[in-house]
Protein backbone atom coordinates (compact mmCIF):
# COMPACT_ATOMS: atom_id res chain seq x y z
CA UNK A 1 0.00 0.00 0.00
CA UNK A 2 2.41 2.63 1.19
CA UNK A 3 6.17 2.64 1.57
CA UNK A 4 5.80 3.35 5.32
CA UNK A 5 3.24 0.60 6.03
CA UNK A 6 3.41 -3.20 6.30
CA UNK A 7 -0.18 -3.41 5.02
CA UNK A 8 -0.56 -5.22 1.73
CA UNK A 9 -3.19 -5.51 -0.99
CA UNK A 10 -4.78 -8.93 -1.39
CA UNK A 11 -4.16 -10.32 -4.87
CA UNK A 12 -2.35 -8.69 -7.76
CA UNK A 13 -3.61 -6.68 -10.70
CA UNK A 14 -7.01 -7.99 -11.76
CA UNK A 15 -7.00 -10.44 -8.84
CA UNK A 16 -7.31 -7.65 -6.25
CA UNK A 17 -10.26 -8.05 -3.95
CA UNK A 18 -12.59 -5.16 -4.69
CA UNK A 19 -15.65 -3.83 -2.94
CA UNK A 20 -18.90 -3.84 -4.86
CA UNK A 21 -20.35 -0.40 -5.56
CA UNK A 22 -23.87 -1.88 -5.34
CA UNK A 23 -25.72 -3.32 -2.36
CA UNK A 24 -25.59 -7.12 -2.14
CA UNK A 25 -27.93 -9.47 -0.24
CA UNK A 26 -26.79 -10.70 3.14
CA UNK A 27 -27.35 -14.46 3.36
CA UNK A 28 -26.01 -15.28 6.79
CA UNK A 29 -24.28 -13.72 9.78
CA UNK A 30 -21.59 -15.65 11.63
CA UNK A 31 -20.85 -14.86 15.26
CA UNK A 32 -17.31 -15.91 16.16
CA UNK A 33 -17.32 -17.79 19.44
CA UNK A 34 -14.34 -17.95 21.72
CA UNK A 35 -13.18 -21.52 21.42
CA UNK A 36 -12.87 -21.85 25.19
CA UNK A 37 -16.64 -21.24 25.40
CA UNK A 38 -17.57 -24.10 23.10
CA UNK A 39 -18.15 -27.78 23.80
CA UNK A 40 -15.75 -29.10 21.16
CA UNK A 41 -12.32 -27.46 21.24
CA UNK A 42 -10.83 -29.36 18.31
CA UNK A 43 -13.46 -29.04 15.60
CA UNK A 44 -14.67 -26.34 13.29
CA UNK A 45 -18.38 -26.06 14.00
CA UNK A 46 -21.24 -23.93 12.74
CA UNK A 47 -24.41 -23.97 14.81
CA UNK A 48 -27.61 -22.09 13.94
CA UNK A 49 -28.78 -19.68 16.63
CA UNK A 50 -32.38 -19.20 17.61
CA UNK A 51 -33.73 -15.69 16.92
CA UNK A 52 -33.51 -14.96 20.66
CA UNK A 53 -29.86 -16.10 20.94
CA UNK A 54 -29.01 -14.31 17.68
CA UNK A 55 -30.55 -11.09 19.01
CA UNK A 56 -28.55 -11.31 22.25
CA UNK A 57 -25.32 -12.02 20.33
CA UNK A 58 -25.81 -9.11 17.91
CA UNK A 59 -26.76 -6.64 20.66
CA UNK A 60 -23.27 -7.14 22.13
CA UNK A 61 -21.41 -6.03 19.01
CA UNK A 62 -22.35 -2.51 17.87
CA UNK A 63 -19.97 0.32 18.54
CA UNK A 64 -21.81 2.85 20.66
CA UNK A 65 -20.39 6.25 21.49
CA UNK A 66 -23.24 7.06 23.84
CA UNK A 67 -25.39 4.43 25.51
CA UNK A 68 -27.82 6.82 27.17
CA UNK A 69 -29.61 7.99 24.02
CA UNK A 70 -32.74 5.90 24.44
CA UNK A 71 -34.28 6.62 21.03
CA UNK A 72 -31.12 5.44 19.25
CA UNK A 73 -31.03 2.25 21.36
CA UNK A 74 -34.71 1.59 20.60
CA UNK A 75 -34.05 1.94 16.86
CA UNK A 76 -31.00 -0.32 17.14
CA UNK A 77 -33.08 -2.99 18.89
CA UNK A 78 -35.77 -2.68 16.20
CA UNK A 79 -33.22 -3.16 13.41
CA UNK A 80 -31.57 -6.13 15.14
CA UNK A 81 -35.02 -7.67 15.70
CA UNK A 82 -35.81 -7.37 11.98
CA UNK A 83 -32.40 -8.80 11.04
CA UNK A 84 -32.68 -11.92 13.21
CA UNK A 85 -36.16 -12.60 11.86
CA UNK A 86 -35.06 -12.36 8.23
CA UNK A 87 -31.43 -13.61 8.11
CA UNK A 88 -29.90 -16.79 9.52
CA UNK A 89 -27.42 -16.14 12.31
CA UNK A 90 -24.97 -18.92 13.11
CA UNK A 91 -22.22 -19.38 15.67
CA UNK A 92 -18.82 -20.26 14.18
CA UNK A 93 -16.26 -21.91 16.43
CA UNK A 94 -12.80 -23.09 15.42
CA UNK A 95 -9.37 -23.66 16.94
CA UNK A 96 -7.36 -20.45 16.73
CA UNK A 97 -4.67 -21.87 14.47
CA UNK A 98 -3.77 -19.99 11.30
CA UNK A 99 -2.97 -23.27 9.55
CA UNK A 100 -6.67 -24.19 9.81
CA UNK A 101 -8.01 -21.05 8.11
CA UNK A 102 -8.41 -22.77 4.70
CA UNK A 103 -10.55 -25.42 6.46
CA UNK A 104 -12.55 -22.69 8.23
CA UNK A 105 -13.18 -20.97 4.89
CA UNK A 106 -14.23 -24.27 3.30
CA UNK A 107 -16.61 -24.97 6.18
CA UNK A 108 -18.23 -21.55 5.79
CA UNK A 109 -18.57 -21.95 2.02
CA UNK A 110 -20.07 -25.40 2.52
CA UNK A 111 -22.50 -24.00 5.08
CA UNK A 112 -23.53 -21.24 2.69
CA UNK A 113 -24.03 -23.86 -0.04
CA UNK A 114 -26.51 -25.63 2.25
CA UNK A 115 -29.01 -22.75 2.40
CA UNK A 116 -31.56 -24.91 4.22
CA UNK A 117 -30.54 -23.55 7.63
CA UNK A 118 -31.50 -25.11 10.94
CA UNK A 119 -28.79 -27.73 10.86
CA UNK A 120 -25.36 -28.09 12.39
CA UNK A 121 -22.29 -28.14 10.13
CA UNK A 122 -19.05 -29.67 11.30
CA UNK A 123 -15.65 -30.47 9.87
CA UNK A 124 -13.17 -32.63 11.78
CA UNK A 125 -11.12 -30.10 13.58
CA UNK A 126 -17.32 -15.07 16.29
CA UNK A 127 -14.12 -14.43 18.86
CA UNK A 128 -17.34 -13.43 20.46
CA UNK A 129 -15.85 -10.16 21.60
CA UNK A 130 -18.12 -7.17 21.88
CA UNK A 131 -16.85 -3.92 20.42
CA UNK A 132 -15.54 -1.58 23.04
CA UNK A 133 -15.62 2.20 22.75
Amino acid sequence: MCHYSDKKHLGKGEDLIRFSPAAKPLHRIYILARHSETKNHRNITIDPLSPRDAFMALVKHPYRLEINIHERLRKEFDVIGRVVNSIDVHCLSYPHDYALLPDVCETILSDLGNEGGGRKSEVGILDEQPATP
